[in-house]
């Protein structure tokens, strides 16, 4: 037996956008006159239209709330209670849960999270019993895609995720930090990485509700990424436990900033100097390939060598460049974050005049901020033990943290 319902008291706008619906949803409408304005009779001809996304978008719609996978992502786009990567990060996860809103327990239960209920979640959810791919199990069912977001974050803030505010800035630090609890599958964390670019566009898009679509500052800025020294004059030697020379060190983690640029909203580009013989030939050869590449920002990458006592991290900036300093202030404090070594100088800045090494490729491209980094003594044991248990992808993302601000409070 097919399922009947009637909607009644409608204008004729109603009465086209209701009927267009329900018609692309497989059902029959019929429009009738009621007495001055109209109603219409919906017949679907299966029993399961009455859990149908086209019947709860409508019922709702006319109770002022739009529902369903597009209402939630025009919600969350206007939401001011959370940063764009925080949205970025958690619409990632809702896109993988749910299969883009398509799922069951989204459907039925406005669940795209596939969150299972727990005693915290009481008042926010009801219990629901569903049976998902690994088993029957109690879920979460909320009211409305309201009702989720906030249930969502409830589950967050009020389970064992301590320390995921510090995230607010870093979408792909959210997840790592949220996973090991969140999701089984060890392969999770790559799963909703790969969806970074895909929650950005929804979130950057106009979508039905007709809400202010928006930009991220730093989404379009190109980042190079210069490694310091050659093939043939490598640097400093670093001691044990990293056992590399600046060159071979540092190239891997230009490789980690480019796997994982997207996610801090940059693109990254490595350019390495060809040895020619001539110090000032090679800065002048490869930050030209920078400046016809269009970077916004360059990084030069080193780490300092004296002696086993020396110790710290520092960041070179031009002595008259304004914006190479402020970048400069970002990265200090990021290194910092990770390392715990001295902050050298007292700010961690070191301005070069002409005479200073460095200085070359600061101002190699006079409108383009750059900024030469060491993050630490190659020659300082304890240096090195800390580098290196932060490792070269640990580095990497610390720059990347430390450019991503910088570029937010920068460009408009």
């Amino acid at each position: 037996m097919g399922y009947v319902r009637n909607f009644a008291g409608l204008t004729t706008d109603q009465i086209e956008t209701l009927a267009s619906i329900f018609r692309n949803d497989g059902a029959t409408v019929e429009v009738l006159d009621d007495e001055g304005a109209f109603r219409i009779s919906v017949s679907y001809p299966e029993p399961w239209a009455t859990t149908s996304s086209s019947a709860a978008t409508v019922t709702s719609a006319l109770e002022g709330e739009t529902v369903g996978w597009q209402g939630l992502i025009d919600l969350y786009k206007s939401h001011l209670g959370y940063t764009l990567p925080q949205k970025v990060a958690t619409l990632s996860q809702w896109i993988l849960e749910s299969g883009r809103g398509k799922s069951e327990l989204a459907t039925r239960h406005i669940n795209y999270a596939g969150l299972k209920f727990r005693e915290r979640m009481r008042g926010f959810a009801e219990p629901v019993d569903y049976n998902a791919s690994d088993g029957l199990d109690t879920y979460c069912k909320f009211s409305s895609p309201a009702a989720f977001i906030t249930g969502y974050w409830r589950f967050i803030e009020s389970g064992p995720y301590d320390g995921y505010e510090a995230f607010r800035d870093d979408s792909a630090g959210y997840i790592r930090h949220i996973a090991p609890k969140f999701a089984a599958d060890q392969a999770y964390i790559e799963k909703v990485f790969g969806l970074f670019d895909e929650a950005k566009g929804l979130l950057n898009s106009s979508g039905a509700g007709g809400a202010a679509s928006f930009t991220d500052a730093s989404m379009q800025m190109k980042l190079a990424v210069v490694v310091g020294h050659n093939s043939r004059s490598p640097g400093a030697y670093a001691v044990s436990p990293i056992g590399q020379s600046e060159f071979d060190f540092n190239n891997t983690v230009a490789d980690s900033m480019i796997a994982e640029a997207s996610h801090y909203n940059l693109e990254v580009k490595r350019f390495n100097r060809v040895a020619s013989g001539s110090y000032s030939g090679e800065i002048a050869d490869v930050y030209g390939l920078v400046k016809r590449w269009g970077a916004d920002a360059a990084i030069e990458l080193h780490f300092n060598s004296l002696n086993s006592e020396s110790t710290g991290t520092e960041a070179l900036h031009a002595a008259n460049a304004a914006q190479g300093r402020s970048l400069a202030i970002k990265l200090v404090g990021t290194m910092s974050d990770v390392l715990a070594l001295k902050i050298r100088h007292g700010d961690g800045l070191k301005p070069c005049i002409s005479t200073d090494r460095g200085y070359a490729s600061l101002v190699a491209i006079p409108t383009t901020p750059t900024v030469l980094v060491e993050p630490f003594f190659g020659s300082n044991r304890n240096d090195c033990i800390k580098a290196a248990a932060v490792g070269p992808a640990g580095l990497a993302r610390a720059y990347l943290r430390g450019v991503r601000d910088w570029a937010v409070t920068t460009v408009s």
